[in-house]
């Protein structure tokens, strides 16, 4: 009986896990659609987000736009994992905040692999 009750308890706290995912990722698509992009990190200023000169840009085959969670390897064996906050055209710079609440601006030289974790606003990175 009690481990009955352990299995409904854990199956309730999984579906109430996806729905809050579903929930999220649906306020993420309303507010592309009013294109606002929400980075909760306390080091992100507007001088950042007015530096970054394009919002969608291309690094190798890959398409990154504002607010995708990516990590990437630098030619110095160096990995960067963060959230992309635009590129900056005239340096060949794109700015990342990272998790540990740090914004680093990388030239596109010095990236030698990048992935794309998470896109903003999609179920995943294929829909």
């Amino acid at each position: 009986m009690i481990i009955y009750e352990i299995q409904m308890f854990l199956i309730t706290l999984f579906l109430t896990c996806i729905i809050g995912y579903i929930l999220v990722v649906i306020k993420e698509k309303v507010n592309l659609m009013e294109n606002t992009i929400i980075i909760d990190k306390k080091s992100v200023t507007q001088e950042f987000i007015d530096e970054a000169e394009v919002k969608i840009f291309m690094i190798g085959k890959e398409e990154i736009r504002t607010g995708d969670e990516v990590k990437l390897i630098t030619a110095s064996n160096n990995k960067i994992e963060g959230i992309v906050l635009g590129a900056k055209m005239t340096q060949n710079e794109i700015l990342i905040v990272t998790h540990k609440d740090e914004v680093k601006k990388l030239n596109v030289q010095t990236i030698r692999k990048i992935k794309v974790v998470s896109k903003y606003g999609m179920f995943c990175r294929f829909f």
